[in-house]
């Protein structure tokens, strides 16, 4: 252990003065730099500002939370047209609140109608062939 004693305290010493030439060769460069820097001066242009009236806008992005929610359901599906109120203003009972797309609906009845007509021809058919087989019953043909 005696021995490596004065090996490292050589080696302390060495690094001590290889770091300590090293600053000093920062410093004296980082002076001479500036003297370069000092003699080149930049230009810039200049303007004057122009005075208008300005306006400022922040958009902001929020939610807004009512003091009571009521949630509202149409009482048939489909998909919603138009809607007849705005957010957030009252509203009266039985005040229609938005339309509903009724295409389909159009669809559907007409289907019914058509329905409807085809079972009263049906009918018809069979109240004439009743008629008929009334006519011939009495006359004894059948």
């Amino acid at each position: 252990m005696h021995r490596l004693q004065p090996i490292l305290l050589n080696h302390l010493i060495i690094v001590k003065i290889i770091s300590l030439i090293a600053c000093s060769i920062i410093l004296l460069s980082a002076c001479n730099s500036n003297k370069n820097k000092e003699n080149t001066q930049e230009t810039f242009p200049v303007t004057e500002a122009i005075k208008i009236d300005t306006f400022s806008y922040t958009e902001y992005v929020t939610e807004i939370h009512a003091l009571q929610n009521v949630e509202i359901r149409a009482r048939v599906k489909g998909y919603l047209e138009k809607f007849l109120i705005d957010e957030g203003v009252y509203v009266k009972e039985g005040q229609l609140l938005f339309s509903i797309n009724n295409k389909e609906y159009v669809e559907e009845l007409a289907k019914a109608k058509a329905i409807y007509k085809s079972t009263i021809a049906q009918v018809n058919a069979a109240e004439l062939e009743v008629k008929n087989v009334l006519q011939l019953a009495e006359k004894k043909i059948v």
